[in-house]
């Protein structure tokens, strides 16, 4: 979905909706002409609040059926997460939005688990594990009460990747 500046939202919200009813018209026609369903899925935030906040008319895609379903994600939810009692600041996470990935169009289910985000942090030197045991903690600070079903942590991995010899960097480390 196109996004645009808080102050542009009230202008630019009913392009967002004529580009829908455009959008369902030629998945329409592709359907027709190619006797396959062509659906139309959105995510959108999970409070109606937020959907005027960034121009979403979510009630008038609805009731001109312009979509076929939506993916409500939570932005409610917030941990904190901890390593050796760390506390690992959001200036060095990405978060990768793993809430819906589609897998085989043809097989029964289409969708894989676990659903929700991986956190990838980049840590700096100061916050590299250490040599032996880590403590991972993970803090659950806020909930979103909209969403129902378990929060659980599902997997913790460790990727390092070693520096180059520094004759192989691009600008060579000088001793």
């Amino acid at each position: 979905m196109p996004y645009c500046r808080f102050s542009q939202v009230d202008r630019l919200a009913p392009l967002l909706t004529q580009w829908l009813r455009d959008l369902r018209k030629i998945a329409d026609r592709a359907r027709d002409l190619q006797k396959r369903p062509k659906p139309i899925y959105l995510r959108i935030p999970a409070h109606p609040d937020a959907w005027k906040l960034v121009g979403y008319e979510v009630g008038l895609w609805v009731s001109e059926k312009l979509v076929d379903g939506l993916f409500c994600e939570s932005s409610f939810t917030r941990v904190e997460v901890h390593l050796n009692q760390q506390k690992l600041p959001d200036s060095i996470l990405r978060k990768v939005d793993m809430t819906y990935r589609l897998v085989d169009q043809q097989s029964s289910a289409h969708s894989i688990t676990p659903y929700g985000y991986a956190y990838d942090f980049h840590l700096d030197p100061a916050r590299y594990p250490r040599r032996g045991q880590n403590r991972l903690r993970v803090k659950l600070l806020r909930r979103d009460p909209e969403i129902a079903g378990k929060l659980a942590l599902v997997r913790v991995d460790c990727r390092i990747q070693y520096r180059r010899h520094r004759h192989f960097e691009d600008q060579p480390i000088e001793y």
